[in-house]
Order: C-alpha cells, then sequence, then structure tokens
C-alpha cells in the first residue's frame, strides 16, 4: 500500500524505571509523508524486538517472537505467532505446533516465491549477561499449507557465529543474505555477509568483514579498529 507499518515497540519517559510497552499500530505514508495511526484490536501482548514482515500476497503482516518485560535490564522472550489483516486491522494466533524457541531481536523477511516467513537468531532472556549464546538456526513458516507449519531449515556445514540484530534479505537468485549483527563471540558488532542456500540448507561467506584485533574498552565500548 505504499506505506511503512510500524507496530509495538517501548518508550520510557525521563526518570522512569520502567518501559511503557506499546501494542499500537501506525503507517507512514510514502506518498504525503505523515503519520496516520490505525485502528486497534485486541492482539499479541505489547512487545518490543519482535519480527514483524509483510505477507503482500495475503494483504497481512506477520509477527514472532519478541520481549514482553518492560524492564530495561531484564527479558521475557516468546515465541507466538500472530497474523495481522491488513484489511480489517484484526489480529488471529496462530497455533503452528513445534518451531523456534522463545527469542527477541530474531532477523526475519518474506519469501514470496515459497510463501514463508523465515526468521533467524536473535537472543533469549540472558540477551545481555556476560554469558550470553545467541541464535544461529534458521526456520521457515510455510503459508502454502492448510495449516502454517514451522520447518528448519539448518543444513549442514559451516554458518555464522549466532548472533541478533541481524539484518536478513531475500535476494533474486532465490537465496537469504545475512548482514552484520552482533555475535556471542569476540568481536561483537559484525559487519560481514554471508549466503544461505534454503535447498540444501548451506551457508557461504561473501565477505569476511573485520576480524578480532583487541579486547572492548569496556561493556558495549569497542574500539575503531
Amino acid at each position: 500500500g505504499h506505506r511503512v507499518l510500524m507496530w509495538g515497540g517501548r518508550s520510557r519517559l525521563e526518570g522512569a524505571i520502567q518501559y511503557t510497552m506499546h501494542s499500537d499500530l501506525w503507517a507512514f505514508d510514502l506518498a504525503s509523508e505523515t503519520w496516520k495511526i490505525l485502528p486497534w484490536f485486541q492482539g499479541p501482548a505489547a512487545r518490543v524486538n519482535a519480527a514483524f514482515v509483510v505477507d503482500p500476497s495475503r494483504n497481512q503482516a506477520v509477527l514472532f517472537g519478541g520481549n514482553t518485560s518492560p524492564d530495561g535490564a531484564a527479558y521475557a522472550a516468546q515465541k507466538d505467532t500472530w497474523v495481522l489483516d491488513l484489511e480489517t486491522y484484526a489480529w488471529t494466533p496462530l497455533a503452528t505446533g513445534p518451531g523456534p524457541a522463545a527469542r527477541l531481536f530474531p532477523g526475519a523477511l518474506w519469501d514470496a516465491t515459497r510463501d514463508t516467513l523465515v526468521v533467524y537468531g536473535g537472543a533469549d532472556n540472558n540477551a545481555f549477561a556476560q554469558t550470553a549464546t545467541y541464535k544461529d538456526d534458521m526456520w521457515a513458516l510455510d503459508f502454502s499449507l492448510g495449516s502454517p507449519a514451522w520447518t528448519s531449515l539448518d543444513g549442514g556445514g559451516p554458518r555464522p557465529d549466532g548472533r541478533f540484530w541481524a539484518t536478513i534479505a531475500a535476494g533474486t537468485d532465490g537465496a537469504y543474505y545475512l548482514f552484520g549483527g552482533h555475535d556471542d563471540g569476540q568481536l561483537g558488532n559484525r559487519n560481514d555477509l554471508s549466503r544461505f542456500d534454503p535447498g540444501p540448507g548451506t551457508w557461504t561467506a561473501v565477505r569476511i568483514g573485520d576480524t578480532w584485533n583487541k579486547p572492548a574498552n569496556g561493556f558495549c565500548s569497542f574500539p575503531p579498529d
């Protein structure tokens, strides 16, 4: 519809201890460059850092996972899946059976060729603990079936380091491309590029990116090189 959709998130007033969690839906019209709040109906619990992508063939959006905790230092990762009808703006929960573990900060895309929601990586409730281990799995929610169901896309061979906040997009060659994110290794913030072939479920490194050189100056304080 020539617009950008935004759902949920969080905000915090100066001096407040906890965040206010949001479950409102907004649209940014790309022609008029104006924001408009859309009708709100009962749906997913308010949250931040969920996967939220549009399925244009059905005029709907799909939401998965995210964090429902208002505490900035503690997380409540989710694994529920919802569909938003972009005509009526009504939410419907999906019973998808076994699938990805609860997570926040996942990368996600809509694969129109395969009619699937694809989710990659993310973190659990220990996202910012010193012992955190970030996820490196890839899942597809197939909507071509009578009832959408999750399938693991992981094949054999080496894969990128686990990470959250990565960008993932579908290429014109049918593959998925993964850029950046924050890993649980020595480097932290990444700028590597990897290619995933969903057929055999294999990864290929396209660009190695920066490699580890020296320790961080402190928590989330990385040297420029």
